[in-house]
């Protein structure tokens, strides 16, 4: 859906939208979409600015960072965003935006696509070292077994002996979880 801004100055923007699996671009391989994305939108034209606001829901997969294993991670957001021309700024204010522009986000052209805003939204929903458990012991560095699962044969590496020198520096109760 494309929201411009000579509608928007006629009118304000209210609508619901379902995007099934693969209308949205999240331009990852990060993660997939498992369901659609059910979006509650208002867009409001003030001057040149657009406001956007609304809340998402939707239901992903994403691997574990240890054991590589997928997880489910359901996906809901409130967001409320500011777009500006981006013609709006000149080249040296790039390099000196103020604070309260760090939330702002530009458009070219006569307005922006609604997707484009989602796949935003999302992609900063998502983890960034997501984890099927805390407590995942990830893959056997040397096999590559899942060690969730079962316990491979393979014996321990043997430490660098550059290293050496800082092993005496180790405490001896060093990654032991206090409780």
């Amino acid at each position: 859906m494309y929201i411009g801004v000579k509608e928007l100055g006629r009118h304000d923007l209210r609508f619901r939208e379902v995007f099934l699996p693969g209308m949205v671009d999240f331009r990852t391989a990060e993660f997939r979409e498992t369901g659609p994305l059910r979006v509650e939108t208002e867009a409001e034209l003030d001057g040149e600015e657009i406001h956007l606001s609304g809340r998402l829901a939707g239901e992903f997969e994403i691997s574990c960072a240890r054991c590589l294993e997928p997880v489910q991670r359901e996906v809901q957001r409130e967001f409320k965003l500011l777009y500006r021309p981006v013609n709006s700024i000149r080249t040296e204010e790039e390099l000196k935006l103020k604070e309260e522009e760090l939330d702002v986000g530009f458009y070219r052209g006569d307005g922006l696509f609604l997707a484009d805003a989602l796949a935003e939204q999302v992609n900063l929903e998502m983890p960034v070292k997501p984890l099927c458990h805390e407590e995942c012991e990830g893959l056997c560095p040397q096999c590559g077994a899942n060690l969730n699962r079962y316990r491979c044969q393979c014996k321990p590496l043997e430490a660098d002996p550059r290293w050496a020198a800082l092993a005496k520096w180790k405490p001896a109760d060093a990654g032991k979880v206090k409780s």
